[in-house]
């Protein structure tokens, strides 16, 4: 048996706290709220979303740590493990959310500023299409496509489209079935 992973502890424990704890006492609505008939995302939803996907990470990482399989594999696969300095992995992790963040929040702005005869600023167009899913798209594709060509270290066209894929299916689960939902960044252009 493996040791187990620390950071997967971790992960665990601040996922369950969140749930548990923040989420129940910081946030006044539910998961989903009914307004006059009609049903609407509560505040609770994203994040109890979030800390039960960083709660499953980390009982993976425990997983994987303590299976009898682990014992003779190599960890090359690791995403750290091909940078020994952490400070250095650390800053570029950072600087891929810094160009993440830019590109999300500013691509959509940039975008209807340089389209021809579009008289509307961002603000009014931010919740109509195609307007509202520019900076969501964008960003992450750019996110998604960006890890996973540092962990692979090889580009692939493939990646990309998968990435585009997902992130049409987060507008299909998100966006579409919600008419009062705005995906980042729009509810705070």
């Amino acid at each position: 048996m493996g040791r187990i992973s620390r950071l997967g502890l971790f992960a665990l424990a601040f996922a369950l706290i969140g749930i548990v704890v923040w989420v129940p006492t910081d946030i006044g609505t539910g998961y989903v709220e009914k307004v006059r008939r009609s049903m609407t995302l509560g505040d609770s939803l994203a994040p109890t979303v979030a800390f039960s996907i960083i709660g499953l990470g980390g009982l993976m990482l425990i997983v994987e740590q303590i299976s009898p399989k682990r014992k003779g594999r190599s960890s090359n696969h690791d995403l750290s493990a091909s940078d020994n300095n952490h400070t250095g992995f650390a800053l570029k992790l950072l600087l891929l959310f810094v160009i993440y963040s830019l590109i999300l929040r500013y691509s959509g702005p940039l975008l209807t500023m340089l389209w021809p005869n579009l008289d509307a600023p961002y603000r009014l167009l931010r919740d109509t299409a195609p307007w509202k899913y520019i900076g969501f798209i964008l960003s992450g594709v750019f996110l998604m496509t960006s890890l996973a060509t540092w962990s692979s270290q090889v580009f692939r066209w493939r990646v990309v489209s998968i990435s585009l894929l997902v992130c049409m299916l987060i507008i299909a689960l998100y966006d579409w079935p919600f008419d009062d939902l705005l995906l980042p960044p729009n509810g705070d252009v």
